[in-house]
């Protein structure tokens, strides 16, 4: 779970998931909406430690950010799949922390309802960008971006950063 805190208050939550380490710091992917503007992050470990992070940098059009802890404090790394030989109907788990911290942890199943995708999303107030995603059935809350989406071998080939839902 990645903690957002502006003006030493905590303002929300977002998830994330160790990808690597080398020698000195675990490098954790989340969502770059999830890490964007904050003045101090912290990443909640499986454990339950709260440990401080550091902002390396993202993308914003692609809505991803990297962000690095300590490596004394990485529990595990996630293993990185491949989308290559995804088909509809597949199983794919999502983890993350729906909604608040009371839910940490929290993991949904689902299958993959489409594939490649084109989705409009509004980046900026003047620009609209196209980004090609999977569409997947597994409840997708607020809380849950940044966080891994797993396939059946337990391995990571996307990370949950939208819903769609429609305006009423």
């Amino acid at each position: 779970m990645v903690k957002i805190y502006n003006n030493n208050q905590y303002v929300g939550s977002g998830s994330g998931f160790v990808y690597k380490k080398d020698s000195n710091y675990g490098y954790v992917m989340t969502n770059y909406h999830v890490a964007d503007g904050s003045k101090m992050l912290k990443v909640r470990t499986t454990s339950g430690e709260e440990v401080g992070a550091t902002f390396l940098g993202g993308d914003q059009y692609l809505d991803i950010a990297v962000l690095r802890i300590d490596v004394n404090k990485v529990i595990s790394v996630a293993k990185i799949g491949s989308t290559e030989k995804l088909k509809l109907g597949d199983r794919v788990f999502a983890i993350g922390t729906p909604v608040g911290e009371e839910y940490f942890n929290t993991v949904t199943e689902g299958i993959v309802s489409g594939i490649n995708r084109k989705v409009t999303v509004t980046v900026q107030t003047k620009n609209d960008w196209v980004q090609e995603v999977l569409q997947i059935d597994a409840a997708i809350n607020p809380g849950n971006s940044g966080g891994p989406l797993f396939n059946f071998n337990g391995e990571v080939i996307g990370i949950n950063s939208m819903k769609l839902v429609k305006d009423e």
